[in-house]
This record gives structure tokens, C-alpha cells and sequence, in this order.
């Protein structure tokens, strides 16, 4: 079978992640094409023999009729790349405003397209909802992470494929090293990820010792260095950027904290759990309570709920057993949702999907 997977950029995302798994695993018994809209740089290895192509479809304009015509040009540029890949199916990752480049490009081609949703369901609303919906109709399967999720789309789309496959887990290698004080949150810095909520509770804290690692970049990077500074906690803040060897910091954190206010299936808390760590999170939906049983592999805290934060992060940093405990129960999320299972769940979506075209 030949698979292109389309994504806009292979940055440092989770998403991007879970597209770097996917082409490893379905390149061993397919022909698997990676299909980018923007020109970057690949943050996540490629295996060898899989192509790469780049189709501008996502240019920078401020005239309504500059976009119009990149946006004109971006489908045509794609329609002919597809056309000359002939893949037997499309999977098209992120979200509608991308998706629906590839759909109009699959009506000219008839090429079965499968679109990953790789967020929270609810969080459109208005015109931009409804053109979710349309656009999503077309599709001929839609694959969600979360029982949340498909529950949404079940409601308010109706539509006669929605498949629930959960992101795969990578278990990240991680060597004998003692555990330090560290509270560590990984995740791009952007309004949506809370991490200014993490910085202000970790300002609360009676820290004696501990200190807080935020991994990751974004627009937000400089206004979270000047928060920490101004809640006194500069120097025991830490913005190690974007990081490649996330194993050097999931081997030394004692916990780990997601104070998202909107999340799909959270890639950086699954790996923390399945790295043994004890780990908090903001319950910013129902697909949370997916990965963490409150109490028992971890805690959910309201979101933006800063003293409840506040309190289970104190919890932890004072009990070592209970963070053993609890990081001893998330670690059975690796063989949960383990590579394996969730690729094979993938291949025969495919082929179904490309069976059903053939038919």
C-alpha cells in the first residue's frame, strides 16, 4: 500500500511526534511518502527511504485576495504532487484549516483521505466550527485520540467512520540516576499550554531545593522568564529551550506537571507517566481522565484552579513515597497504549479505507 501522510511542519511537536513513529513503522511494509506544507527543517528522525516533499501551501500575506490566490496556488501545487505519488490513501494530520487542502485536492484525484484530529473537539465555535464540519464530512474516516472526543463528533457530526486511536507512547530509554528535586513541564509557550499557572504555584511553594525545568519555545518564552523573575523564583526557573534528549530530564524529575487549559491525548504526559514519574495535570477534558486515575496514577487539578495546584505539587515534593507510588502505577500507560498496538490499529484503518475506495 502506499500512504502519504500530510502534516503543515515537522517541528518539535507532538503531533510531529507521533507522524515520526507512524512513518517508522508503516515504511516497513509500505511505500510511505511525508508530505509537508511549510519548508522545515524535520525535528524527528525520518527512516531512510521515505521521501520528502514540500507543497507551500501556507504563505504570509495580509490582502484577503494575496491569501486567496496562495491558498488557490498551495491546492494545485498538491493536487499535482498527489497526483504523481498516486498513493492508495491519504492521512492528513493537525487540524481543519490544513485538512481541507487535502480533501479539495483528494475531489479532483478520488483519493481516500483520513484526517487525525489532534485536539480538543470543542474548542471551534461559530463560522469556524461549521466549516469544521463540512470539511470533515468528506473525509473518509476521522481518527481521534480520545473517548471524548469521538463522543463530540458522534453528536454533533454523525459521521460513518470515526475511529478512536490513542497517540503511541514512545518509552523513552532512560539510564540508573538518582532522582533530583525537579518539577519538570514540557510543552510549546503558548497561552494554551498554562505554564504561567505552574510558574505561580511553584512561587507558592516552600521550595526548600526544589527547582522547575520548562522545556520547550513559543511566543511566550520571554513574558515566562520575566513572571518567574518578578515572582521572585528566577533563578530556580529553568527554559532549557527545545530539547532532543528529553531522557536526560524525565530520569532526574520527581514530577511532573501539565497545566494545560486545553489538551488532545498529551504526548509529554504520557511519556513522563510512562517514565515512572508522579504527574499532575490541569483536567482540561475528559480524555485526561483517559491517562490519569485521580489518586491513584497521578492528580487531576481543576484548571486554573492555582491553589489546588499549588497543594498537590506541595503534596508531592513532601512525600517521596507517595511520588514512588504513584509514578509506579503511571508507568503501566507504556504497555496501555504501547507502539505496537497503535500502529496495528492504524494499518488496518488504512487498508480498510483504501479496500473500501477500491470497491
Amino acid at each position: 500500500m502506499r500512504i502519504a501522510l500530510v502534516i503543515p511542519k515537522f517541528d518539535a511537536g507532538g503531533a510531529e511526534r507521533v507522524m515520526s513513529i507512524m512513518a517508522d513503522h508503516l515504511s516497513r511494509n509500505h511505500k510511505v511518502h511525508l508530505v509537508f506544507h511549510v519548508l522545515h527543517q524535520p525535528f524527528y528522525p525520518i527512516p531512510d527511504g521515505v521521501p520528502i516533499h514540500y507543497v507551500d501551501t501556507v504563505r504570509l500575506h495580509t490582502s484577503f485576495f494575496a491569501k486567496l490566490f496562495a491558498y488557490l496556488g498551495g491546492l494545485f501545487r498538491l493536487r499535482r504532487l498527489l497526483k504523481g505519488i498516486r498513493p492508495d490513501v491519504i492521512v492528513s494530520f493537525y487540524e481543519y484549516r490544513f485538512d481541507q487542502v487535502v480533501i479539495l485536492a483528494k475531489m479532483f484525484l478520488r483519493i481516500p483521505v483520513v484526517v487525525s484530529d489532534r485536539n480538543d473537539p470543542s474548542r471551534y465555535h461559530g463560522i469556524r466550527r461549521l466549516i469544521r464540519n463540512i470539511v470533515y464530512r468528506f473525509a473518509d474516516a476521522i481518527v481521534v485520540q480520545t473517548s471524548y472526543a469521538r463522543n463530540y463528533y458522534e453528536r454533533h457530526l454523525r459521521h460513518k467512520r470515526i475511529a478512536l486511536i490513542h497517540n503511541p507512547v514512545s518509552v523513552v530509554p532512560l539510564h540508573e540516576c538518582p532522582k533530583e528535586p525537579l518539577i519538570l513541564n514540557v510543552g510549546r509557550l503558548v497561552p494554551q499550554k498554562g505554564q504561567s499557572y505552574l510558574i505561580e504555584a511553584f512561587a507558592n511553594l516552600n521550595r526548600n531545593g526544589w527547582r522547575l525545568a520548562i522545556l520547550g519555545d513559543g511566543p511566550l518564552a520571554q513574558e515566562l522568564k520575566d513572571l518567574a523573575g518578578q515572582m521572585g523564583v528566577g533563578d530556580q526557573v529553568a527554559f532549557p529551550g527545545v530539547v532532543k534528549d528529553i531522557g536526560f530530564y524525565l530520569q532526574r524529575a520527581s514530577i511532573f506537571v501539565l497545566p494545560s487549559l486545553r489538551e488532545g491525548f498529551p504526548n509529554a504526559l504520557a511519556e513522563a507517566m510512562a517514565a515512572g514519574i508522579a504527574c499532575i495535570a490541569f483536567n482540561c477534558n475528559e480524555g485526561l481522565s483517559e491517562l490519569i486515575q485521580d489518586g491513584s496514577n497521578g492528580f487531576l487539578v481543576e484548571p486554573r484552579d492555582l491553589i489546588g495546584l499549588t497543594e498537590r505539587i506541595a503534596c508531592l515534593a513532601g512525600d517521596v513515597q507517595l511520588r514512588q507510588t504513584l509514578g509506579r502505577e503511571a508507568s503501566k500507560v507504556g504497555t496501555r497504549f504501547c507502539q505496537g498496538s497503535v500502529i496495528r490499529k492504524w494499518n488496518e484503518l488504512l487498508e480498510s479505507v483504501s479496500r473500501a475506495e477500491c470497491g
